[in-house]
């Protein structure tokens, strides 16, 4: 049965060492589409895609087709917060699709959480920021 998430069931079909590779070309190719860039343009995993062209609006449609493929909500702070795309990738595989790459040699296991401080300036900021972009999007 397909999910409504066409990213999922291709990573659920791929062997789970294989996951990281098919998530990074996914995710690769939306970069690519974005930054309007041919596959034969260098594209670097550890650059930030804002140095690489990439406009806050951009960054938010991006936000919207990748939660849209991967059927989960990707904070927008964190594509502020650590704008390269290997970041983002590993984001997804150690705090958000978690059950899908647990085990995989590619991906070190998540740290030990620590309850996080709701009064923290850290969060405070992370939600004005995402209201700013939810804010700007439906304008």
């Amino acid at each position: 049965m397909s999910s409504c998430a066409p990213w999922i069931d291709l990573l659920q079909q791929a062997p789970r060492s294989e996951r990281r590779r098919v998530l990074t070309q996914q995710v690769t190719q939306t970069f690519r589409q974005w930054l309007h860039m041919s596959e034969a343009d260098p594209l670097a995993l550890d650059e930030s895609y804002f140095a690489q062209g990439l406009t806050s609006l951009g960054a938010v449609e991006v936000q919207q087709h990748l939660e849209a493929q991967l059927g989960c909500r990707i904070d927008s702070a964190n594509l502020y917060n650590h704008p390269t795309i290997a970041h983002l990738l590993d984001h997804v595989c150690q705090d958000l699709l978690t059950e899908l790459f647990s085990g995989s040699p590619h991906t070190p296991p998540p740290p030990p959480s620590t309850p996080a401080d709701p009064a923290s300036d850290s969060d405070t900021s992370r939600q004005l920021l995402n209201a700013l972009l939810d804010d700007l999007y439906e304008a």
